[in-house]
C-alpha cells in the first residue's frame, strides 16, 4: 500500500465504510422480511454469504421480489432504513483518519450508490461536511451501480492520483472502472475473509489502515 503523500484525493465509500450501518441495514432488511412471513436474515454470517451488489440480486435471494417489483420494496426498504438513520455514527477509527487525511493536505470526498440528497444529509447528521470537498451520489434510490460517477469523475481529474476506501466488492470494481488505487476495510457490509480473495489491497480496521497510510513512506 502507498503512502498518504502518494495521494491527490481519498475516496470514501459511504455506507460500511464510513457510516456504521452494518447492523442497522440486517434490521431494516428484516423488518420487510418478518411483514412477508420470509426467513430472517438471523446472523452475520448469513447475511455475508447473501448481500453484494446489485442489490436487486440481494432482495431475490432474499425472496422479497418473488412476487413485487424491485421499486416498491427499494422503496419500502428505504423508509426502513431511514427511521433510524439519525442515529448512526461513523465507524471506530474513521474520525481519527479523516483528520489525519485533512491535516496531511490531501482531497477527500464520498463516492456512493446512496441517493445525492440523502447522502449530504446523513453526512450533515456526522457533521462530517468539512472533510469533503464532494459528495458524489446518485440520483435515484435504487443503489444499481456507481461504477458510472467514478467514471465521469475520472474524466474531470484526469490527472490526480487517487485512492478509493470501500468495504466491498463492488468499491473494488468502482475504483479498477476509473482507475483509483484501492484498499478493502473489514468490518462492513462484506467479510473480511471474502474481501481477501478479490486481489485488493484489505485492512481489518481503520487503526491499521491509518498506519499503513501514514508509515513514513513504507510500503504495507
Amino acid at each position: 500500500m502507498k503512502n498518504i503523500t502518494e495521494y491527490d484525493r481519498i475516496i470514501w465509500d459511504f455506507n460500511g465504510t464510513i457510516l456504521d450501518d452494518l447492523y442497522h441495514g440486517i434490521a431494516s432488511v428484516n423488518a420487510l422480511l418478518s411483514r412477508r412471513g420470509l426467513p430472517l436474515v438471523d446472523s452475520l454470517e448469513r447475511y455475508y454469504s447473501l448481500f453484494g451488489f446489485p442489490i436487486e440480486a440481494y432482495y431475490r435471494k432474499l425472496g422479497l421480489l418473488d412476487n413485487e417489483p424491485y421499486d416498491s420494496v427499494a422503496f419500502e426498504w428505504l423508509d426502513e432504513y431511514r427511521k433510524g438513520e439519525k442515529d448512526l455514527g461513523a465507524r471506530r477509527g474513521v474520525p481519527e483518519l479523516l483528520s489525519a487525511i485533512k491535516e496531511a493536505g490531501v482531497k477527500q470526498s464520498v463516492l456512493s450508490a446512496t441517493e445525492s440528497t440523502m447522502l449530504h444529509q446523513q453526512i450533515g447528521y456526522l457533521k462530517f461536511d468539512h472533510y469533503f470537498d464532494s459528495l458524489l451520489g446518485r440520483e435515484d434510490i435504487f443503489a444499481t451501480n456507481k461504477s458510472g460517477i467514478a467514471i465521469a469523475f475520472r474524466q474531470s481529474h484526469p490527472t490526480e492520483r487517487v485512492l478509493m476506501i470501500g468495504d466491498t466488492d463492488h468499491d473494488y470494481e468502482t475504483a479498477k472502472a476509473a482507475s483509483f488505487d484501492c484498499v478493502l476495510v473489514g468490518g462492513g457490509h462484506q467479510s473480511l475473509d471474502y474481501l481477501m480473495t478479490l486481489g485488493c489491497d484489505t485492512v481489518p480496521d481503520f487503526e491499521t489502515l491509518k498506519g499503513c497510510l501514514f508509515a513514513d513512506g513504507m510500503d504495507h
